[in-house]
């Protein structure tokens, strides 16, 4: 079989999204290898929505988060804050210096 048969023949068999039928699905039933499917209990049916739900769009664009501006205070005061926690860190252990190469065994 050529390809561009093969793909004529997947192209007939599938299916639009809103079809609730495929081409196998017809012809499973025919044959009698697929069953249709029961009906759900009386408590699913309740718990489901009226209406379809509605799509959901799967690239918008996220609402911009809502943020104070700081006045100049809060940033000298947000800034001295971030400088003092830079020396703490500097002075718990950090160092200029670069450590020492251990010494190898001859």
């Amino acid at each position: 079989m050529s390809a561009r048969a093969c793909i004529l023949l997947l192209s007939l068999c599938a299916a639009p999204a809103f079809a609730q039928d495929t081409l196998f699905d017809t012809l499973g039933k025919a044959a009698g290898l697929v069953s249709p499917p029961a009906d759900p209990p009386d408590f699913v049916k309740a718990s489901r929505p009226v209406k379809a739900p509605e799509s959901i769009p799967a690239f918008a664009t996220p609402d911009e988060p809502r943020s104070k501006v700081k006045s100049a205070a809060e940033l000298k005061a947000m800034d001295a804050e971030l400088e003092s926690a830079s020396r703490r860190q500097r002075g718990a252990g950090a160092s200029d210096k670069p450590a020492a190469k251990p010494k190898r065994n001859p």
